[in-house]
């Protein structure tokens, strides 16, 4: 038998006092498990949308009226070797929907590869690389803002026939269209 999705809404909201602490139980342990993958999806509520965020926020009774997105939110963790899945639709993000019951000495549950130390070696080697740029040949401010604005390449290896000439150089022809 065909139920309106309000009259399910109600029948499922009189029984879920019952089951409230398996959810606790459930958002505890994946929040504090290992590695999370989380995926956020726009939603529209017709609660939060129009007329009634109107009513809703001249009555106070909307939390952070700033905030207007709305997501699902699917987050699977693994912990001692079981999978928990959960979805949310509210007005949090992902990483936002676990971060209150996180234990603060669980280890990060979002991991880049190679963290921390591929992002340093990056970090480290652009560094480097500015370095060397800089030192081995070091830009002349008026110079170079003088080539830019003429259209020349800067850096081209024509920079001693410049000089020569009194750094200016005519700019290019412009390209014929086909």
């Amino acid at each position: 038998m065909p139920l309106p999705a309000g009259t399910q809404h109600g029948v499922i909201q009189e029984r879920a006092e019952g089951v409230a602490p398996v959810l606790e139980v459930l958002l505890s342990d994946a929040a504090n498990a290992g590695p999370l993958y989380t995926d956020d999806t726009y939603m529209r509520v017709l609660e939060y949308m129009g007329k009634r965020r109107a009513q809703l926020e001249a009555a106070g009774a909307l939390e952070d009226p700033e905030r207007i997105g709305i997501y699902t939110t699917g987050v699977v963790a693994k912990n001692e070797g079981h999978t928990i899945v959960l979805y949310f639709t509210r007005r949090q993000h992902a990483g936002e929907n676990l971060n209150d019951r996180r234990d603060p000495v669980a280890p990060r549950p979002y991991r880049g590869t190679g963290y921390p130390w591929l992002p340093a070696i990056y970090l480290l080697a652009s560094l480097a690389i500015v370095v060397v740029m800089l030192a081995t040949s070091p830009p002349s401010p008026p110079q170079q803002v003088g080539r830019l604005r003429v259209g020349e390449r800067v850096g081209s290896g024509d920079h001693r026939r410049l000089l020569a000439d009194g750094g200016v150089r005519a700019p290019c022809p412009p390209r014929r269209r086909l």
